[in-house]
């Protein structure tokens, strides 16, 4: 019974990450309602799977899962969404999973910036032949990096959610869904 409980608590925070992925990547925005939901199923899932001790898990990755990435609001290099989301996602995995979920998060993010800015100054450069002209809309550079107020900002919850999905894998979470995927 445990196995299937942690099963939908997992399916559900994959779900809403995905959602925080679709709203940073169009709005440039995480909504607090869903790192709410997220924070709720964390703490819900660790108190059923923990018992009383899951408060003590669930508070200690959120914990965890805020001063990693505190740092970087504070310094301006990340928004707020993004610390509070990673934050929830802590509450879901732990202390040590929230460590290990924002380390992997940190490297997703650097790929994210290096990637992107490859695959911008490739745009650019399409952009500035004359075989292309400007028809071409930069559509992946406006995705991937936006200017507000002067400073150039990426959505940052693609790098928290592959980080997040990559320690609830490691964790041994996923094995759950595979046994799902084969019954249906």
């Amino acid at each position: 019974m445990e196995h299937v409980l942690i099963t939908c608590i997992t399916i559900f925070l994959c779900v809403l990450l995905g959602y925080a992925v679709r709203c940073d990547i169009s709005e440039h925005r995480i909504p607090n309602w869903l790192v709410a939901a997220i924070l709720a199923g964390g703490m819900l899932g660790q108190v059923a799977t923990q018992g009383a001790m899951g408060i003590v898990y669930g508070v200690g990755g959120l914990v965890a899962g805020l001063t990693c990435f505190l740092p970087f609001y504070a310094r301006g290099g990340m928004g707020a969404g993004d610390v509070k989301l990673m934050a929830a996602v802590g509450a879901f995995l732990g202390p040590l999973g929230a460590l290990m979920a924002s380390a992997l998060t940190l490297v997703a993010g650097l790929a994210l910036v290096i990637v992107g800015s490859k695959l911008c100054n490739v745009i650019d450069q399409m952009r500035l032949s004359r075989f292309v002209g400007e028809r071409m809309p930069p559509v992946l550079a406006s995705v991937l990096f936006v200017e507000k107020n002067g400073a150039t900002r990426i959505p940052y919850a693609p790098a928290i959610a592959t980080g997040s999905i990559c320690s609830l894998w490691y964790l041994g979470y996923m094995s759950n869904l595979n046994s799902l995927v084969s019954w249906l």
